[in-house]
């Protein structure tokens, strides 16, 4: 309400007041709900707030030159873009809410890049009120205060360094071209869902051959097919963003501090349902622009530099960037057997159709850029996660990228399982009738590639029908 904007706009105005690292710390923490700042961090629950993680990159990591910048230009501009929200969003935002009917379902939510700006200044100064649980949550308290760790912190404080990279460059764009460099410009965030049962999947007859798949070991998805109209995966997890504001620097949290304009989705999208709901819900991001380079992953992610987007945009001021984000099953330590149930590959695979599913019809001319979804700390394997995505492209009819991270070895194998499976004119029914005959031996833990049991029953199998 008016009142509690009242003491956001006492804490941040006039821009500029805020001049070094100690003044802002205490104007966020005037901004914070009173619940939250009274609780303090849940590490050690001191009821006090010190934002090392900001403290660390705004005092040690930056030069004197960035200081400068950031405290003399980038801020004062943060502040302005988060005090324009009543002016820019003078109406409540929908919420991309669960979907618990029956069928194909879609909601989408329409912002401008003024108001996405808007919307993440004020998330920066955590302004937002603690929200329920079944959001992820928008303010970057948790990225500003993570306990220091010497493997992550670093990685962590980068993704920090994208954002305000992000924040330096529409602000520099608002004071040279005004407000209309951003408003003409638009991001859609599209909640979709559908249901489907495994008697759909076992009794398609559907040829794998209508998708049509290309392996990479080289590359990665956000850099796949530039600069035409990338349609890319974002391995997400089922509160969207994942510790991309938080303690997690894998491929999504990646994807999204690259392209800051998708981290919104956090404060729109309610966490996403799968397997215990009898619909498979993902989330589309059309639109978001990329601002940053980066190089390394996980542990070794570093901001590498500014990026200037080169794809194209629609008619309405959309660039022709399709994020699609589908979450799929953790399997925990001793449980990598559990992924090859005939109930969780269905469950995997409707994942992998709502999320490959054209949103237009010019949509299925687009390859989905896509790879190791849910192998990581996920612990999938690699070999059934591409057989699954082959068969949701089959069904959906759309062409794969698929990029094994420089696993050439699983390239290897993925290319083999390719070639026979198609030569055998294997339908999506055929190859869920062989996934659901394969029975993992003992499996020990080992790298990603994995799926070597899986390749070869396939293959004798397939052979066998020859």
């Amino acid at each position: 309400g008016k009142r509690w904007w009242d003491v956001i706009n006492a804490a941040l105005a006039p821009p500029g007041k805020l001049r070094d690292f100690a003044t802002l710390r205490v104007a966020i923490r005037k901004c914070m709900s009173t619940a939250k700042k009274q609780a303090g961090w849940g590490f050690g629950g001191s009821g006090e707030w010190f934002f090392k993680q900001l403290q660390a990159l705004l005092e040690d990591d930056f030069d004197a030159e960035e200081r400068e910048s950031f405290f003399g230009t980038t801020l004062p501009g943060m502040v302005k873009l988060a005090l324009m929200l009543p002016s820019v969003c003078p109406t409540p935002i929908p919420l991309l809410r669960q979907n618990h009917g029956p069928g194909s379902v879609q909601q989408e939510v329409l912002l401008d890049s003024l108001q996405i700006a808007s919307l993440l200044a004020n998330a920066f100064f955590c302004t937002f009120p603690d929200g329920p649980d079944s959001f992820p949550g928008i303010n970057f308290w948790g990225l500003f205060e993570m306990p220091y760790d010497p493997k992550r912190s670093p990685a962590n404080r980068q993704k920090l360094r994208c954002i305000i990279h992000y924040f330096s460059r529409q602000t520099l764009r608002l004071e040279a071209e005004g407000e209309a460099a951003l408003t003409n410009r638009f991001v859609s965030f599209h909640r979709r869902g559908i249901t489907r049962d495994a008697r759909a999947w076992f009794g398609s007859v559907t040829p794998l051959g209508f998708a049509e798949v290309a392996v990479q070991a080289d590359g990665t998805i956000e850099d796949s097919n530039p600069p035409g109209e990338p349609w890319q995966a974002d391995f997400a997890n089922k509160y969207i963003g994942g510790g991309v504001i938080s303690n997690g620097c894998v491929q999504e949290e990646i994807r999204l501090a690259i392209s800051p304009e998708g981290i919104i989705s956090r404060a729109l999208a309610e966490v996403l349902l799968g397997e215990d709901s009898g619909i498979s819900e993902t989330l589309l991001i059309v639109g978001s622009e990329r601002f940053c380079n980066y190089t390394g992953y996980a542990a070794g992610f570093k901001f590498a530099g500014d990026h200037q987007d080169t794809v194209a945009e629609d008619e309405t001021g959309r660039r022709l960037t399709t994020l699609t984000a589908f979450d799929a099953i953790h399997f925990g330590y001793n449980q990598y057997r559990n992924q090859f149930r005939a109930g969780l590959v269905v469950r995997e695979a409707n994942k992998a159709l709502c999320a490959f599913r054209p949103l237009t019809p010019s949509d299925g001319d687009r390859a989905v850029a896509t790879g190791n979804w849910g192998c990581g700390a996920f612990g999938g394997d690699a070999v059934l996660k591409f057989l699954i995505q082959w068969m949701a492209a089959a069904e959906a009819g759309r062409r794969l990228d698929y990029f094994t991270f420089k696993d050439a070895q699983l390239s290897a194998r993925i290319q083999l399982l390719h070639r026979e499976l198609l030569a055998a004119n294997t339908t999506v029914g055929q190859l869920m009738h062989l996934l659901g005959e394969f029975k993992p031996g003992q499996y020990v833990k080992g790298p990603i590639g994995g799926g070597e049991q899986l390749q070869n029953f396939v293959l004798h199998r397939v052979s066998r029908q020859h």
